[in-house]
């Protein structure tokens, strides 16, 4: 089928669900979020700010029990405090890094890990791995001289796994 919508604010890739909610995320950093278990409900004020560092929102996902908001400069993570009014969301102030994503659509999940085309403003472009929140480096200094060459005009991923190889 299709789903076709109108007005509104144009959201980032991804949708993430915890708990009842499903959240979305828009260009500017604002996550909104749907009634509990009712992704048809979106109140006005039910919305947090992911600026703890200035930067475009890029994209949005689920990592255990948290909503991580990949942004220009930064990903920010956001847990369930089951707030009443608004947003349930709060932000978790200790998973804040300093390592944003370079493409939205670069966004891929293996195994409950996700992989991003990430970027960071002293070292340039690199794909980097969240498990849980504790996020790693992975790719090597040849991958990266390619990607901080690319102009990003078409970025598309995916994760696959073939015969117990992870691959991104």
């Amino acid at each position: 089928g299709t789903i076709t919508a109108s007005g509104g604010r144009n959201t980032v890739p991804g949708i993430a669900y915890l708990n009842g909610p499903f959240f979305v995320m828009d260009g500017e950093g604002v996550i909104y979020n749907s009634g509990s278990d009712d992704p048809r409900t979106w109140k006005a004020l039910d919305f947090i700010i992911a600026n703890s560092i200035p930067g475009a929102g890029m994209a949005i996902a689920r990592s255990l029990n948290y909503i991580i908001a990949f942004k220009e400069w930064s990903t920010e993570p956001f847990y369930d405090a089951k707030n009443a009014v608004g947003s349930p969301l709060l932000p978790y102030e200790s998973g804040l890094t300093p390592v944003g994503c370079a493409s939205g659509t670069s966004l891929a999940e293996i195994n409950g890990a996700l992989i991003w085309l990430a970027q960071v403003r002293e070292r340039g472009r690199s794909i980097y791995e969240m498990v849980g929140i504790q996020q790693k480096q992975i790719s090597t200094p040849d991958v990266e001289r390619i990607l901080n060459a690319d102009d990003l005009a078409t970025v598309h991923a995916y994760g696959i796994k073939v015969d117990g190889h992870s691959l991104y």
